[in-house]
C-alpha cells in the first residue's frame, strides 16, 4: 500500500512574556472509503496566548502539477475537542506554563488522481521569544500531509501514523539527559521512518515547494 506521508513541525518555546502564537501542530487524516477521508487538524498553542482562529482554511493541492483543487474550511463548529497539557516536571516550578491542544474534524472527497494530493495549513507567525530562528514573527508556521491516489483504497482504509500520548516532561535541561518515547504506532502496518529537517515558513495556501524558516 502507498503510505499517507504526514509530516509534524513543532517548536516550542517557553518564556516568562508567555507564548503569544501556534507553537505547533499536525494533521491525522484517514480514508474511510474510495474517496471519501476523515481530516483532523490538531493545533497547539500557548494556554496564555491569543486563541486559534475561529475561522481555518486547509488547502488540497495536487500533488505533481502543485495545483490548488479545493478548500476546506474549518470553524468553531468543527472543534471537537480542546485540551491542556501540562508539560510540566519536578525541574518546572512555573505552574501556569502549559500547552493547549485543539482538534479540528472536517471530511472531504477527493476523485481519483495519479499523481496523489497533498494538503496544508498555515498560520501567519511565530512565538517572538524564540532565540534560534531569524525574526520569527516574520516566519510562518506550515504543515502539510500527503495523500496517494484515492485509487489504491484497499479494504481497511489508509491513515496516518498515531502520536499516542503526549510526554508529561516536556522541558529539556541543559546538561541532562531526558528520554521522550514517542509512542508512535500505525495501525495499518506500516514502517514508520524520522528525520530531522528545517520547519516551514509560508503563509495561508502556500504550494509546494515550501519556504523553510531562516536559522
Amino acid at each position: 500500500m502507498k503510505k499517507l506521508i504526514l509530516i509534524i513541525y513543532s517548536l516550542i518555546t517557553v518564556a516568562s512574556s508567555y507564548a503569544s502564537h501556534i507553537v505547533g501542530g499536525n494533521f491525522a487524516l484517514c480514508q474511510t472509503s474510495s474517496n471519501d477521508y476523515e481530516v483532523n487538524l490538531i493545533i497547539y498553542r500557548g494556554c496564555l496566548g491569543v486563541p486559534v482562529s475561529p475561522s481555518l482554511t486547509v488547502c488540497v493541492f495536487d500533488a505533481v502539477t502543485n495545483t490548488q483543487v479545493s478548500t476546506i474550511t474549518m470553524s468553531t463548529t468543527n472543534l471537537i475537542s480542546q485540551n491542556v497539557i501540562n508539560i510540566a516536571d519536578s525541574c518546572n516550578t512555573n505552574t501556569g506554563i502549559c500547552i493547549e491542544e485543539n482538534i479540528f474534524q472536517s471530511t472531504m472527497t477527493l476523485p481519483n488522481n495519479p499523481n496523489g494530493y497533498y494538503l496544508t495549513w498555515s498560520s501567519c507567525c511565530r512565538n517572538g521569544a524564540v532565540t534560534n530562528i531569524n525574526n520569527p514573527v516574520t516566519q510562518g508556521n506550515t504543515y502539510y500531509v500527503e495523500i496517494p491516489d484515492p485509487a489504491l483504497w484497499s479494504s481497511g482504509g489508509n491513515c496516518t501514523p498515531s502520536f499516542g500520548s503526549h510526554p508529561s516532561d516536556g522541558y529539556l535541561i541543559i546538561n541532562s539527559a531526558n528520554v521522550i518515547d514517542l509512542n508512535v504506532t500505525d495501525a495499518d502496518g506500516d514502517s514508520l521512518v524520522y528525520s530531522f529537517v528545517d520547519p516551514l515558513s509560508d503563509n495561508i495556501c502556500s504550494s509546494k515547494p515550501f519556504n523553510t524558516c531562516t536559522w
